[in-house]
């Protein structure tokens, strides 16, 4: 889809109508998503209107929304100068090459106004970890307004398909403003990852994980002190975990799925809650009923924790294979677990706890199977490049994006206004420094 709209000049003037580009933003990131499914072979062109028109049944539900498109589908093919005045008059400076798409912009932007759907994704790169390789799998929250990233795995020198091996850190690093420089305030009780962190009024809290021999059960809160931190032990689970996700609900952390011995030979669908403002003792909630699963996404909306997708083991040929899985849940307390509308397509080892604003939240990238046992593994394409997000009022996925740097097995962390996802598996075996963020619903 070619360039719409000539964002430099609307960044400078902001015109009687107050175009709010933000929405427009959002609704052309769907349109150009939704595009390429629906008209492969058909060239952006005046005689597209069905076509667009699907695009914009996907894109912006209603009866209301359809009905402006068709209307404004309706005139004559006016100059391209008529066609700018036009836009500028409604707050949009375009470079369009169809008066179809200027217009179709145009109206899906007043609409979005008033809907208020369809949150911007603004991606930016903060300072990267200090480590060559980065880490995957490690822990990540907020203390004392500081960001913290902890522990996590890499191969710092051959990779696995040269038979390098899997190394565990315990370093805990700390960056205190977006553009400042990471520091290394302390370390982790022993080398962990792949364990679930979130971010809670006093410290990071940190649960489960592994190391090359065993996975663990224990839990504990990391706060900033200084130039250093403290870590005050939490009430161990039940049994080891890692590879699952948690989220905090209220005062509640729950963490859900996993396995309990290294080397995916495992997996449960045990869901876990401790009260963290009286952290007594864990309690075994009701599993989920769907099926075990390693490396699910977590998240927390309006007292509701949600789980979606991860994978689960079966035996082919002697051998524990993975199962990438498209299924969705949410749990409450009073009334148990719900099953929700299936992915659009798999996701596992998505950025969790997952990003949210507004009645949804958003799986970003992940691993969607596509590329499982590719070869050779060093040109592996990477991850989904995809943002799915769930309407928690109307129980329904959409697809946008595009993500800018596709990550599969790293945490999420809210600090300063953006969701921060620091590190991760770029291509399996190969991790990266790099820290993202994501801002939604924001202007630049």
């Amino acid at each position: 889809m070619r360039t719409l709209m000539n964002e430099e000049r609307l960044r400078k003037s902001q015109p009687p109508g107050k175009f709010c580009r933000k929405q427009t933003n959002g609704w052309a990131t769907q349109i150009s998503h939704a595009r390429p499914k629906l008209a492969q072979n058909h060239p952006l062109d005046y005689g597209n209107d069905a076509v667009d028109l699907q695009i914009i049944s996907q894109v912006s539900h209603g009866k209301f929304r359809r009905n402006a498109y068709a209307a404004a589908m309706s005139g004559s093919k006016n100059s391209l100068d008529e066609r700018a005045r036009n836009a500028r008059g409604c707050g949009i400076s375009v470079f369009s090459e169809s008066w179809l798409l200027s217009m179709l912009i145009m109206n899906l932007a007043l609409m979005a106004q008033v809907a208020g759907d369809s949150p911007s994704f603004l991606w930016k790169q903060l300072p990267p970890i200090p480590d060559r390789e980065g880490f995957a799998g490690a822990f990540a929250g907020v203390s004392q307004g500081s960001l913290l990233v902890a522990g996590g795995a890499n191969f710092p020198g051959k990779k696995p398909w040269e038979g390098g091996k899997k190394i565990w850190y315990d370093g805990i690093f700390a960056l205190a403003t977006p553009t400042g420089e990471w520091k290394k305030v302390g370390k982790l009780p022993r080398p962990l990852g792949y364990g679930v962190s979130v971010t809670t009024a006093e410290g990071m809290v940190c649960v489960g994980g592994s190391d090359l021999e065993r996975h663990y059960a224990d839990a504990f809160m990391v706060t900033l002190s200084g130039s250093s931190v403290k870590i005050r032990l939490l009430p161990s689970l039940p049994v080891p975990m890692a590879n699952g996700a948690g989220a905090v609900v209220g005062s509640v952390l729950y963490v859900f799925g996993g396995s309990d011995v290294p080397g995916e030979v495992s997996v449960f669908n045990r869901l876990f809650a401790l009260d963290l403002s009286a952290p007594a003792a864990w309690k075994e909630l009701e599993p989920c009923p769907g099926k075990a699963r390693l490396l699910p996404v977590a998240a927390s909306l309006a007292g509701t924790c949600y789980v979606a997708g991860g994978a689960t083991l079966q035996n082919s040929t002697n051998k524990m294979t993975r199962v990438y899985l498209t299924d969705a849940w949410c749990y409450q307390p009073a009334k148990g677990w719900k099953r929700l509308a299936d992915l659009p397509r798999p996701c596992v080892a998505g950025p969790s706890p997952a990003p949210v604003c507004g009645n949804r939240f958003y799986l970003v990238g992940g691993d969607d199977g596509s590329h499982v046992g590719f070869t050779p593994p060093d040109k592996h394409p990477g991850f989904a490049r995809d943002i799915l997000v769930y309407d928690t009022i109307t129980d329904a996925w959409q697809v946008a994006g595009p993500v800018p740097a596709p990550r599969a097995v790293l945490p999420v962390a809210f600090w300063q206004n953006q969701f921060v996802m620091p590190n991760g598996e770029i291509r399996p075996g190969v991790r990266s420094p790099e820290v993202w963020s994501l801002k939604l619903g924001a202007e630049p």
